[in-house]
């Protein structure tokens, strides 16, 4: 895979990311972080060779700062969507996201849910640690990514009495009552191996 094949499989994911985000802020009515998105999209998608895609952004961006915008720019992103090729995999080393103070080669550790999520999108991962419930919209967020289902999922700061409901909440396979430390990351490398 060639140095343009890589970025551009790793950058197609980001976009199925970003379109589905701009779908949630179209049917939230969040007209100007659905615009900044769109801006965002139509700039980095011609740099990829998708004009065509960067043109429909372009397109929306124009409908969302005129009174215009209506009902059809919902069926514009689902039909961007559909337009995203298929690409093959970026060979990566997967990584364990943390949502937290953590230090580590295998891990990325971040206490801004944003770029946690701006992470997931670039980097392939083997698991993800977030407190609970402070890490849930990250989770709902990483959610839209493709893959994450098969991405194992653990919660810090779960008392007892809650961890059944967050497991189910969240579809977590390991909840610890404490915030994260080293035991508990160790743990998280042993579910990964």
């Amino acid at each position: 895979m060639g140095a343009f094949d890589e970025l551009f499989a790793r950058y197609v994911p980001r976009l199925r990311a970003q379109l589905h985000e701009l779908q949630t802020l179209l049917s939230a009515e969040r007209i100007e972080e659905a615009l900044a998105l769109a801006h965002k999209i139509a700039g980095a998608s011609g740099s990829y060779g998708l004009r065509a895609l960067g043109e429909e952004a372009r397109a929306l961006e124009r409908s969302l700062e005129s009174a215009s915008a209506g009902s059809g720019e919902l069926a514009r992103v689902t039909a961007m969507l559909a337009s995203l090729p298929p690409v093959a995999s970026a060979p990566r080393s997967a990584r364990i996201l943390v949502l937290g103070e953590a230090s580590g080669s295998d891990l990325l550790a971040t206490s801004d849910p944003r770029e946690a999520f701006e992470w997931a999108m670039d980097q392939p991962l083997s698991a993800v640690v977030v407190p609970y419930p402070g890490g849930r919209s990250l989770l709902r967020r990483l959610a839209t990514l493709d893959g994450f289902r098969e991405v194992p999922i653990v919660l810090t700061g779960v008392d007892a009495e809650s961890a059944q409901l967050a497991r189910q909440k969240t579809g977590a396979r390991l909840t610890f009552a404490t915030d994260l430390n080293d035991e508990v990351l160790e743990r998280v490398r042993e579910l990964t191996r």
